[in-house]
């Protein structure tokens, strides 16, 4: 591509509009729906008898987005991206509707998990048709738009969703991301047919059975760390320490080399932002509790928190 067909060339062109436009619109609405389940949380957990559980549902999520993560990018090298993307928002929608329509809290659980499987696969996927169907030049600014996708529900998001389950009702915060997600998918699939995205490569099956293996047990680990809170402190507290133990050990050979020793360059960046991403989540995760439950805020107020915090 020469400089001025460089300088031409844009995401939002003819030939990607649509591309770009349901790509985009994916990553907003999953981070949408992983900003906003923070704030409707307190009232699930209220509403479903599951305070117990309440971490769970958070930790579960994360947990099965590894999975879905690892298998993706699996299923992408060898075949492609096209039917792992189909698979991971097809199940992220199922996920949704799953939550949306529970009427216990083990029925909830069962569509956050099955929402991370989802969220993880469906990052990657579009990860890997963005590097086959945009010309490198403009792989940044594809970036640049998803990261602009997560920036926006970090400011609204956490509000919206308060309002919708004090005013209308809970249920819509996913129900309503459900239906949103299908018609960004339509538009990305329609766009998508007939486009070669390539077949992928045959790949070492012994070494990506063992790399889905280990996510799946960082998964139960981290699983079970939520469970732990159930058990009497003198079961739940080493529980807890073992499962952690376990994740550290799965983790270490899907993680950079060096990674837990914080190693100079990639590991070091590895490990840091994923001790800044999990005390983030953490803390988000139990604000909008501590404010409805000990304080009395609503919904809307303790999202609007949240969308202050944002904002700092």
């Amino acid at each position: 591509m020469t400089g001025a067909e460089t300088a031409a060339a844009s995401i939002w062109d003819r030939e990607r509009v649509w591309v770009t436009a349901g790509a985009v619109a994916l990553i907003f609405l999953a981070a949408i729906e992983a900003l906003a389940v923070t704030t409707v949380m307190p009232i699930v957990s209220a509403a479903l008898d599951g305070q117990s559980l309440y971490a769970v549902a958070f930790a579960g999520t994360l947990a099965t987005s590894v999975i879905g993560m690892v298998a993706t990018g699996a299923w992408s090298d060898a075949r492609g991206p096209r039917g792992a993307l189909y698979a991971a928002v097809s199940l992220f929608i199922i996920g949704l509707l799953i939550s949306g329509f529970a009427t216990t809290m083990h029925q909830f659980l069962v569509g956050r998990l099955v929402q991370g499987l989802g969220t993880g696969g469906q990052t990657v996927a579009l990860y890997v048709v963005v590097a086959r169907l945009y010309p490198q030049e403009l792989h940044g600014r594809v970036f640049a738009a998803f990261a602009a996708a997560w920036v926006v529900p970090s400011m609204v998001g956490p509000f919206l969703a308060g309002a919708v389950a004090e005013y209308l009702d809970w249920r819509w915060a996913f129900l309503g991301v459900a239906v949103l997600t299908a018609a960004a998918f339509a538009v990305i699939a329609v766009r998508l047919r007939g486009v070669d995205l390539g077949h992928g490569e045959p790949q070492d099956r012994r070494a990506l059975v063992v790399r889905l293996l280990l996510a799946v047990v960082v998964a139960i680990a981290a699983v079970g760390i939520g469970f732990s809170a159930e058990l009497e402190p003198a079961w739940g507290w080493p529980a807890a320490a073992i499962a952690v133990l376990v994740i550290g050990v799965a983790l270490l050979p899907l993680l950079p080399k060096r990674t837990l020793r914080a190693g100079s360059g990639l590991p070091s960046v590895v490990l840091m932002r994923g001790l800044a991403a999990g005390a983030f989540f953490a803390a988000e995760a139990y604000v909008p509790y501590l404010l409805m439950e000990r304080f009395g805020f609503s919904a809307t107020w303790a999202g609007v928190a949240l969308m202050l915090a944002a904002f700092a």
